[in-house]
């Protein structure tokens, strides 16, 4: 049970007596005879619970209690007396006495007033302990809600904030506010150099931040660097590990540094010192810095992903103006313009220069510089067979100074071999005033070699393919028309002899035979054949039919779903289509191929009248020394007899009733229109695979 007493009574056989009983109850107890030695022993000791007699000389039981009550305001009094007044009684109760008993007092009743008065005091320490706690708790979470809004700014930074080093700068500032940090600073690794850069910081001058080279593993942020780990030191002057580094900026003796990580690679470090309050860091300190650091490392990748894919966005869409635009460009000179124009988009260039020969000797054929072309000097180049070498810059470089076609400040320059049909037909050489990345250096031999190549050869080829095609579809339709107009040619002649008959039993008149109707039918469906022929011919032979632009296949595909999304329900046909994210756009008509794609879906739903699976997959792959697209378009129908494969793509050829055997040569001829191939594999029973093949530029 426990508790400690205090017993205070002038009448010592009572003192006594009280004070053995409540020892037997397991109380510490302490008994005086006097009041002023009560008081005296209250000032050292701590009691929870005085016995005090009322009435008492020199000091009655009232003064004890005010003596007490001022040095020990817990302390609960019961006033014993036998002289029980209700004045007295309201007097102790205002004076803060817990009990009133009246003499002689049986012990059970002291007994359950002391018992009671323990209750409430282990209640109030309770209470005061709860209070002190819920207090503590209450500080933890007002820290806490401060951390989590400190990360929350911090991420919301990363949205809100576009530039890379303002969000850098307002993520230090964060965890320097959140940690009470004096200093604090953000730094970058340079992977090439491994050298340490401050990209953000607080506390720190300007002239220092800009001066700052920490290389990996020499300083305490090299150390975090290299090893990849969170950093807390207590007391950098033990620490043995630092024991030899400047201390002279640090005011306390504590720091932490924690380093910028992502998919386990060490970005940069984050760091934090001199605290405010002089006391040190915690491992609390250092979770919440590892936060903001994490926040700091998606701050960079996404800054990162973001620049790349602007200069990607701005790369892609040159590239597609110049695909676009070379078939209307009618001379080197519209082309080299273009080629400089939007090599200006994506870098810092001056002028650009191209050389026309062949064997050993080139010779200057066209200078672009400032968006114009500017008329240039008679300059030769001679050069060695090994033309992809590092000294062709360097060669061109010092001809172009030495005529004064470019600056000797010009810090950047490269020459690249033109290289088409695997003959040289040119050098391209570009001068800028910074340094060329190695990046823009590919980006532009790409977009050199691929813009000549095209202009060059794209007319020939297209010219040679629409001509071969146009042939072939010439030959074809001919022959289709022989047969139309052969059955018109019998027909006509069939109702030419009947035409003078006499009225018979079975025709009593001409007007009425029931074979005019029939020859009159004949003559219509041939008539609607050779116009549907003529109509494909003069289609194809229209340059603006089949006019073709940089697509998604995969848009394109989507949009023929899409149309036949009512047939592929009602089917109850499962589509699954496989494609990786890399397909590059492909020069297409887009109604064309999608008519040439709807026509085969609707072979294959044709073919699973009870449901099935459509897959369709897309992949790169080499065939025919070139880069082709593969459409594969598999169904689990029915499958297509042996015999049937080798006439599928004639025209009127069909094993449906009511088929026009139209679709399928139709889809031939578009994928020929646009220089590709199409071939079916079947097994009947199993299903029936479509595989499209269009070239890649």
């Amino acid at each position: 049970m426990g508790g400690k007493i205090l017993v205070v009574d002038d009448e010592e056989r009572m003192c006594r007596s009280m004070q053995a009983l409540l020892s037997q109850e397991g109380y510490d107890v302490a008994a005086v005879l006097d009041g002023r030695d009560a008081i005296k022993r209250a000032q050292k000791e701590r009691f929870d619970i005085v016995i005090t007699d009322l009435r008492m000389s020199p000091l009655d039981g009232i003064k004890v209690l005010e003596g007490i009550k001022k040095v020990s305001p817990q302390t609960l009094i019961i006033i014993l007396t036998a002289y029980a007044t209700l004045n007295s009684a309201i007097e102790a109760i205002g004076k803060g006495a817990y009990d009133y008993l009246m003499k002689p007092v049986e012990f059970s009743d002291l007994k359950k007033a002391v018992e009671r008065g323990m209750e409430k005091l282990a209640w109030e320490r309770t209470q005061r302990e709860l209070m002190v706690e819920l207090q503590e708790k209450n500080t933890l979470l007002e820290q806490r809600l401060r951390e989590l809004d400190a990360v929350y700014e911090a991420s919301t930074s990363l949205i809100s904030v576009l530039k890379l080093e303002d969000s850098l700068e307002r993520i230090v500032n964060l965890a320097a506010d959140v940690l009470g940090a004096k200093l604090g600073s953000l730094m970058i690794l340079d992977e090439k150099k491994e050298v340490l850069t401050i990209k953000a910081a607080r506390g720190l001058e300007q002239e220092i931040v800009k001066q700052t080279r920490q290389r990996v593993g020499g300083s305490i942020s090299g150390w975090v660097a290299q090893k990849g780990e969170p950093l807390l030191v207590e007391d950098i002057e033990s620490d043995p590990r630092f024991r030899r580094l400047n201390r002279e900026k640090y005011e306390t003796k504590s720091l932490l540094s924690v380093p910028l990580k992502l998919k386990g690679k060490t970005l940069g470090v984050l760091n934090m010192n001199n605290k405010t309050s002089g006391q040190p860091f915690n491992q609390s300190d250092l979770r919440l810095l590892s936060t903001f650091a994490s926040q700091a490392a998606l701050a960079i990748e996404n800054a990162t992903l973001f620049e790349e894919s602007r200069r990607r966005i701005r790369e892609l869409s040159v590239l597609y103006r110049i695909a676009s635009n070379l078939p209307s460009t009618e001379s080197r000179e519209s082309m080299a313009l273009m080629v400089y124009r939007a090599l200006k988009e994506i870098m810092n260039i001056e002028s650009c220069y191209w050389f026309q020969g062949k064997g050993k000797k080139f010779n200057l054929l066209l200078t672009c510089r400032e968006g114009k072309i500017t008329p240039s000097p008679s300059v030769g180049l001679s050069i060695e067979e090994n033309l992809i070498s590092e000294g062709l810059s360097k060669r061109v470089q010092t001809l172009l100074v030495a005529n004064g076609l470019l600056s000797p400040q010009a810090k950047g320059s490269i020459s690249l071999p033109l290289i088409i049909g695997g003959q040289l037909r040119g050098i391209f050489s570009l001068s800028a005033p910074e340094e060329i990345s190695e990046p823009e250096k590919k980006l532009t031999s790409i977009l050199v070699s691929q813009a000549t190549s095209l202009y060059e050869t794209q007319s020939a080829i297209l010219s040679a393919g629409q001509l071969m095609i146009m042939g072939q579809l010439v030959s074809e339709i001919t022959h289709d028309l022989k047969q139309p107009l052969t059955s018109m040619g019998g027909t006509l002649q069939m109702l030419r002899q009947r035409w003078d008959r006499r009225p018979s039993i079975d025709c009593p008149l001409e007007i009425d035979c029931p074979l005019k109707e029939e020859y009159l039918d004949h003559l219509q469906n041939d008539i609607l054949r050779l116009s549907d022929l003529v109509e494909e011919l003069l289609r194809f032979s229209n340059p603006q039919e089949y006019a073709r632009q940089l697509k998604e296949v995969r848009k394109v595909i989507d949009r023929a779903l899409e149309m036949v999304r009512g047939e592929l329900q009602t089917s109850g046909i499962e589509v699954e289509i496989v494609s990786p994210q890399d397909i590059p756009p492909l020069p297409l008509n887009e109604n064309e191929i999608l008519q040439a794609l709807i026509n085969i879906i609707l072979n294959s739903l044709q073919a699973m009248p009870s449901g099935g699976k459509l897959e369709i997959e897309l992949k790169q792959l080499e065939r025919n020394g070139g880069g082709f697209l593969r459409i594969g378009i598999s169904d689990t129908g029915a499958g297509v007899p042996a015999e049937d494969l080798d006439h599928i793509f004639d025209r009127y050829f069909t094993t449906k009733e009511g088929g026009t055997g139209l679709g399928l040569s139709i889809v031939k001829r578009i994928i020929a229109a646009h220089q590709g191939e199409v071939e079916v594999k079947s097994t009947v029973g199993k299903g029936t695979t479509f595989n499209i093949y269009l070239p890649i530029l």
